[in-house]
């Protein structure tokens, strides 16, 4: 899809790939409606966006609530008439030990990682039936590594990894989804998972993983990968987990032709 012109929904605006989106797509599209639950952060963003030929309506709310996305959705339909483009980048991650005993603070990540972007492309599709929008969501490298310390946000973008592959049999026609899969990124984004949290290596800014998105969204991709080492690993992934699913099918047939000679 061409970017040019067009109208852009964004959550998680403020800071980290979200800002960075917001600093390449200012002087793209016509006109962005960007979203964070952090006011004052927002505004800074907003103040320090270069000289930019958007119009930008900036929305305050928290998505972890339903209502919020609600009217988020109906904001963005009355501010630009349209939406061309939704970018469910809002996120938020925890580095901990899982040693407690806490519905609420799991069920907080989960409604904003999962449910959230979920319920963005529910609304999308009950307000624009025709379709003709392009959706992005974004998971990570996570969705597929196990990092210590990281059990409840990979859990989360795993989640949101599988509904997309299982969405993509659902959604309106004439419409696009893409899947975005970051390795750590350097912005403030570890700083608020907890204190003294490493970043493990390969790394990238936000600045990377924002052009591959934009990249990504011009070439009507389905799935972006914006560090070519973690490309390479998936593609590795991918030949051992067929080696496993033959090596499983193979012994599933020599254990149904052992039964019928026992029988």
């Amino acid at each position: 899809m061409e970017i040019t012109g067009k109208t852009i929904l964004l959550t998680g605006a403020a800071s980290g790939i979200g800002a960075a989106l917001l600093r390449i797509l200012c002087n793209e599209a016509a006109h962005i409606t960007c979203v964070d639950v952090d006011s004052a952060a927002l505004q800074t963003t907003l103040a320090a966006l270069p000289p930019h030929t958007a119009a930008i309506t900036p929305v305050v709310g928290d998505l972890s609530l339903p209502a919020t996305v609600e009217e988020m959705i109906s904001a963005a339909l009355a501010q630009m008439g349209s939406i061309d483009i939704v970018i469910a980048n809002a996120g938020f991650a925890y580095y901990e030990r899982m040693n407690y005993q806490d519905w609420q603070r799991v069920e907080h990540i989960f409604r904003v990682n999962v449910f959230s972007p979920i319920y963005t492309l529910q609304v999308m599709q009950q307000r624009c039936p025709a379709g003709g929008y392009t959706a992005v969501l974004i998971a990570s490298a996570m969705s597929y590594i196990a990092v210590p310390g990281y059990s409840l946000y990979a859990a989360t973008k795993a989640a949101v990894d599988r509904f997309a592959e299982g969405y993509r049999f659902e959604m309106p026609p004439n419409t696009h989804l893409m899947v975005v899969y970051p390795v750590a990124t350097r912005s403030q984004f570890f700083q608020r998972a907890g204190e003294q949290v490493p970043i493990i290596p390969p790394t990238q800014t936000p600045d990377q993983v924002a052009r591959a998105i934009v990249s990504g969204i011009r070439r009507s991709a389905k799935r972006v990968y914006p560090h070519p080492l973690f490309r390479l690993l998936r593609l590795s992934m991918l030949t051992l987990t067929l080696a496993r699913y033959l090596t499983y099918f193979i012994g599933l047939r020599q254990f149904t032709d052992w039964q019928r000679r026992r029988s």
